[in-house]
């Protein structure tokens, strides 16, 4: 059962430049009293993973995003814990990550919201940014959605930013979040 008295957290997970940062813009702008929290400004933030990065030290680069990660989970649930409601833009491409997840969000509530686009739109989107890895969206659409029980989902080649915004308020206003556990929504049981 949820912690009463704690906030919201609308947890948008999908590939990289399937949408998601547009999407939060949008929930940001419209919901009041929502904060954004992006996995990739917590990556980039981090030291310790720039010195990994410097070292091309592939072991200490995936010790060092994963702790960043750790990190960012941790500050999504203590501010869900202050009471605070958060629009969080994720991308959980691996069973470890999920369940860390799943265990740190598990006491709060959680509108937890699939990102979609074909992966050759995702594709474009990554090539026309210039700021990404070419192949990144390649090697998550995969996995990306691979286990997660959404509240609700969004295909953002059919939808503008405005119309997946608007979607997950209403799922927000109709309480869809309180549908299932939150652990239960990011890890799929292997055995019924």
């Amino acid at each position: 059962m949820p912690n009463e008295g704690s906030g919201l957290i609308v947890f948008l997970n999908g590939t990289s430049s399937s949408g998601k940062t547009s999407i939060a813009a949008e929930l940001t702008r419209t919901l009041f009293g929502y904060e954004y929290m992006g996995v990739d400004e917590y990556l980039t933030r981090d030291r310790n993973l720039d010195e990994q990065l410097q070292r091309q030290d592939e072991q200490g680069i995936v010790k060092a995003a994963t702790d960043a990660i750790y990190n960012f989970h941790n500050s999504i649930a203590a501010r869900a814990a202050a009471g605070r409601n958060v629009v969080a833009d994720h991308v959980l491409w691996d069973s470890e990550l999920t369940e860390h997840a799943a265990r740190t969000l598990g006491p709060y509530h959680v509108l937890l919201v699939g990102v979609y686009c074909p992966l050759d739109i995702a594709k474009e989107r990554e090539k026309k940014r210039g700021d990404r890895i070419l192949g990144i969206v390649q090697c998550q659409f995969p996995v990306v959605h691979e286990g997660k029980l959404y509240d609700v989902t969004v295909d953002t080649s059919v939808l503008r930013p405005e119309q997946c915004a608007t979607e997950i308020i209403d799922a927000i206003n109709s309480r869809q979040y309180i549908s299932r556990p939150t652990r239960e929504k990011f890890v799929v049981p292997t055995e019924l």
